[in-house]
C-alpha cells in the first residue's frame, strides 16, 4: 500500500461523524425509490394499470408485459422503473403474487429475457 494512498485514507476518515446521523436501511432506500418512481407516473395511467390487473379473475395468470400491451404500451413519460414500482406496490398490497414461473418476453426491446408470471390473488 502506497504512502499517498494511506494519507488519502487517513484524511478521508479523520473527521468525527455526526452522532445524530442514522443511515437509512436498504428497505427504507428501496421504499423511497419506489415512492419516487410512482410519483412520476400520470394518475390516469396509474389507475388504468391498476384497473387492468384488478379486472382479472382471481387465480388468472399474466405477465406485466401483457398488461402494459393491453393498455397500448408504455407511454414515453412512464419510465420502466415506474412500472416495476407499480408492480411491487400492487404485489405488496396483495392484489397479485408471483407464481415463481417465467416465460420469454415477446417484446424485441426485452431481447428474449425472462418475464415473471403473476397471479391475480385478491378480491378488490
Amino acid at each position: 500500500m502506497s504512502t499517498t494512498f494511506q494519507q488519502n485514507m487517513d484524511q478521508l476518515f479523520a473527521g468525527t461523524p455526526d452522532p445524530s446521523f442514522v443511515p437509512l436501511t436498504g428497505r427504507e432506500l428501496r421504499d423511497s425509490g419506489i415512492a419516487e418512481a410512482i410519483k412520476s407516473v400520470p394518475e390516469n395511467w396509474k389507475e388504468r394499470f391498476k384497473s387492468a390487473i384488478e379486472r382479472k379473475m382471481i387465480g388468472e395468470t399474466f405477465t406485466i408485459e401483457d398488461v402494459v400491451d393491453s393498455l397500448g404500451g408504455r407511454p414515453f413519460e412512464v419510465r420502466p422503473a415506474a412500472i416495476g414500482a407499480l408492480t411491487f406496490h400492487l404485489a405488496k398490497k396483495g392484489v397479485m403474487e408471483r407464481t415463481g414461473e417465467t416465460v420469454k418476453a415477446h417484446r424485441a426491446a426485452r431481447r428474449n429475457g425472462d418475464a415473471a408470471i403473476w397471479r391475480r390473488s385478491k378480491v378488490r
